[in-house]
């Protein structure tokens, strides 16, 4: 599987690379640079081979039901009223970037307790 992830990789850098040479000291120097494309594929694919737990998961669809519940359609009024950024947001109700700090500030933005919190947790 991974072989096959990284000749797409080398594929795409061949394509859509810039070379850039320099000789020094005789050496031929080659400067290879990615372009932001393949970096953000090789991102997916390495998000990919490591799978999140359920749980993690789990807990950003709690935190999306309990947004909700408060009458916020939207992550970005809910973001900006309580002042995060909408892609920091985001990344909580998708359960990445998940750490307990994070949850406990949602919950105070909830104005909910952790207990409350983890009783609606399934």
């Amino acid at each position: 599987m991974y072989a096959a992830i990284i000749k797409k990789i080398i594929q795409l850098a061949l394509i859509s690379t810039a070379f850039n040479s320099a000789n020094i000291n005789g050496a031929k120097l080659i400067k290879l640079t990615v372009p932001f494309k393949i970096l953000s594929f090789m991102k997916k694919v390495s998000e990919k081979t490591k799978p999140k737990p359920k749980e993690v998961t789990q807990l950003g669809k709690r935190i999306k039901e309990l947004r909700q519940a408060k009458g916020y359609t939207s992550q970005e009024t809910f973001a900006y009223d309580n002042e995060y950024t909408l892609s920091y947001y985001s990344r909580l109700e998708r359960g990445e970037d998940m750490r307990f700090s994070s949850l406990v500030r949602v919950c105070k933005a909830l104005n909910i307790t952790l207990e409350d919190f983890f009783k609606g947790f399934n």
